[in-house]
């Protein structure tokens, strides 16, 4: 662990936000903490900084989107049995999209776990993309901020500050889990007892 946060502190220290760029699109939650620290210390600017963290989750998101977008044909041709995406599901998967794709992608980038999966979902179901870009920077604000300010504040206990991060993640995740299959399972249970 101490070997990439030293290269990636490294790189940030000598070529600040060239490198912030670039580093954020391969793992932007780690590499903004750091940059949240740099900040602390006055290697960084806080708003520049925050301006070039919310560009780079953006421009990640906008990746992964075209992505799904492109092998969206392969998918719901030939892949997509083999990977257990069988047209019924994907028909699901879009309405689930058309009537709450903000909400899902808003509440999974927030908690980063399935903020990947949820990205290339939209592009593979092919949500259209002011949608999807829209929502996109609606969650990145308010992730850049909370992830520069833990940063800012807690850098210097990096290991601990990221374990206890990605406990709250997977915290608030689970229960974010729990509420939606708790709602799912009320709305079935209603339904059948009204057939």
């Amino acid at each position: 662990m101490a070997e990439p946060l030293s290269l990636t502190t490294g790189l940030l220290l000598s070529w600040r936000y060239l490198a912030l760029f670039p580093l954020l699109i391969i793992e932007g939650f780690f590499v903004t903490i750091i940059a949240g620290f740099l900040v602390s210390t006055g290697s960084l600017s806080f708003y520049l900084t925050l301006i070039v963290v919310v560009l780079g989750d953006i421009a990640s998101d906008m990746f992964y989107y075209s992505l799904g977008h492109r092998s969206s044909s392969l998918i719901k041709t030939k892949w997509g049995k083999m990977l257990g995406l069988r047209p019924e599901r994907l028909k699901r998967l879009e309405s689930l999209y058309r009537k709450h794709g903000g909400k899902i992608l808003i509440v999974a980038k927030l908690t980063n776990t399935v903020s990947l999966a949820a990205v290339v979902a939209a592009g593979l179901i092919t949500m259209p993309f002011r949608r999807f870009i829209s929502f996109s920077i609606v969650a990145a604000i308010p992730k850049a901020m909370m992830l520069l300010l833990v940063g800012y504040y807690f850098g210097h206990a990096y290991t601990d500050v990221s374990r206890v991060v990605e406990y709250l993640f997977l915290g608030s995740t689970l229960i974010i889990a729990l509420l939606v299959g708790g709602w799912y399972l009320g709305r079935r249970l209603m339904r059948a007892s009204a057939s």
